[in-house]
């Protein structure tokens, strides 16, 4: 279904007479007013915004109106048909109407970018949602499938061993069959760790990036993998488990990919007292919320001055944090190795933030 005019209705909006004098505080900093006539309540003037009240505080609402009102958009009107209205019209908001005609309420600018930010975080949210759905599945598939099949191989192999005993060159195909066998399985194994970890199904997530690390500094044993972790990360909801846990994943594969580097710095904390905390350097410590953050940093040559954003996942790595309601920042400084810092809310605090911005 697409946004329509009714979905972005602005929340804070008070109706007033156009002869009533303005009244502004700063817990009505982000309200509208609409006016109405006063020998026709029902007759709609137009919007005035706080901010024109807060600069011309002494005047009735009448004298702070334009001469004339744009015309009203119907509720079913396509929301970005609205927005490219206001465009043309070089209007910072238009009044909506229901099927009667009568008046609904009124869209603004801000309001539109904000459900149409909300509606692209949503739908992206959702994308990764079934993306991990479907590595989920597969995951299973190759586990009891091809599992399976592996299993019933590698028995008959052995029964064609106790038969190829006096048959040195039989004998010599059934050890190649199982040298390859060893590294169909060990293949089928990583790809199923790389599609669902184990680990953060059954032990959480602290436990699977420390398993993350270990199996990368054992196929690396050239570089160095630190990881510190701070404060638990037990209360954490799948989606961000999730989310962390491929973030540094994908970090990880740009680092031995692109970087260079001798040793990578990974820092996950839900403690921003800690005076140790690696993320302090881009974060400040959070009031009002409840955050984690994470920090991935190496030693290697930097990034390259002419980036190509998707031949890295950033722009993936991005999405999936901005998704979240999070913040994601990247330092490069020349031949300095690369810096990835992301905070998160975590989900109550996220879903508080959003209400308190709709209104």
């Amino acid at each position: 279904m697409f946004l329509t005019a009714s979905d972005a209705l602005t929340t804070r909006l008070v109706c007033v007479s156009e002869e009533a004098r303005p009244q502004i505080d700063q817990d009505l900093a982000k309200t509208v007013y609409a006016v109405f006539a006063v020998d026709d309540p029902q007759r709609f003037l137009g919007l005035v915004s706080a901010k024109e009240i807060a600069e011309q505080p002494h005047r009735i609402f009448a004298d702070l109106l334009p001469k004339l009102a744009p015309s009203p958009v119907p509720e079913n009107t396509p929301l970005a048909r609205v927005y490219r209205r206001m465009e043309e019209l070089d209007c910072w908001y238009l009044p909506v109407v229901n099927r009667l005609g009568e008046f609904m309420g009124a869209v603004t600018r801000s309001r539109i970018l904000k459900v149409l930010l909300e509606e692209n975080q949503r739908l992206t949210r959702r994308l990764f949602s079934l993306q991990e759905e479907e590595r989920r599945y597969l995951s299973r598939e190759l586990h009891d499938e091809l599992g399976q099949y592996l299993a019933a191989l590698r028995a008959n192999l052995d029964c064609l061993a106790v038969f190829g005993n006096n048959q040195p060159q039989l004998q010599r195909q059934i050890d190649i069959i199982n040298q390859l066998m060893d590294h169909l399985y060990c293949v089928v194994r990583g790809m199923i760790h790389r599609l669902r970890p184990e680990l953060l199904d059954h032990l959480g997530l602290e436990e699977a990036l420390r398993g993350l690390i270990e199996e990368y500094q054992s196929q690396y044993p050239g570089m160095t993998f630190g990881l510190e972790i701070y404060g638990s990360l037990e209360e954490m909801d799948e989606e961000r488990e999730l989310a962390l846990y491929r973030l540094v994943q994908e970090c990880l594969t740009n680092v031995i990919r692109h970087a260079e580097a001798r040793q990578v710095k990974i820092c996950i904390c839900h403690l921003p007292d800690s005076p140790r905390n690696l993320c302090r350097r881009y974060f400040p410590p959070p009031r009002d919320r409840r955050v984690v953050h994470l920090t991935v940093c190496d030693d290697g040559k930097g990034l390259p001055v002419q980036l190509s954003p998707k031949g890295l996942g950033l722009a993936g790595m991005r999405e999936r944090v901005e998704a979240l309601g999070g913040t994601f920042l990247l330092e490069s400084p020349l031949n300095q190795g690369v810096c990835v810092a992301i905070e998160l809310p975590l989900k109550d605090s996220y879903e508080a933030d959003s209400a308190a911005v709709g209104g």
